[in-house]
């Protein structure tokens, strides 16, 4: 399983469908990537990721204008701040944690044990 299953449920509250485009192009960057993966590292991929789509790093405070992304019929003009940093990277994050948790408690609880036969 990969990271980018964390992107498969999208969230209802896009501002702009640069948002939408975004998220989509983040899932592929993700789909190469396996779980469990450190939360350290995914948001460092995932900020340095962002401001190579964009141009521009998303952590400075502002909604950053983008002329078009390649998703569809989707034409593109704003990638929002506050949906961002408050909205989609705390979900990101959320679900990276419980799929992490969710494999450690798999291969913790998972073990197979064998007892002898009696008799």
């Amino acid at each position: 399983m990969t990271v980018s299953v964390i992107f498969r449920e999208r969230p209802t509250n896009w501002r702009f469908k640069g948002d939408i485009c975004l998220w989509e192009q983040l899932e592929q960057v993700f789909r190469e990537i396996k779980l469990p993966y450190n939360e350290e590292e995914f948001l460092e991929k995932l900020y340095l990721s962002i401001e190579e789509m964009i141009g521009e790093r998303i952590e400075d405070g502002r909604d950053i204008g983008v002329d078009m992304f390649d998703c569809g019929e989707l034409r593109s003009e704003k990638i929002t701040y506050d949906f961002w940093m408050n909205t989609a990277i705390p979900i990101l994050v959320d679900r990276l944690n419980k799929e992490n948790k969710r494999i450690r408690d798999k291969y913790h609880y998972g073990t197979i044990i064998s007892f002898p036969k009696r008799g």
